[in-house]
């Protein structure tokens, strides 16, 4: 299930919603209880653990490597 978040064009809020792939309905705001929201864009982040190739790195100067 997709999680989507929806801005409050009343007061701004964002408002994150755990829903199904079908699922058209907009939800109201949970801050004020605005039924006119928007789905916005937003980006996901990642997290990668370092290899241990990456942590005997000797090629970056100063031990500056952006893989460690």
């Amino acid at each position: 299930m997709p999680l989507l978040e929806y801005r409050c064009k009343d007061c701004g809020h964002l408002t994150e919603v755990l829903t199904g792939s079908g699922a058209n309905e907009k939800p109201a705001c949970e801050e004020c209880g605005g039924k006119d929201t928007e789905k916005v864009f937003s980006s996901f982040s990642a997290r990668v653990a370092p290899s241990a190739a990456a942590s005997r790195c000797e090629s970056c100067p100063n031990d500056t490597c952006p893989m460690r």
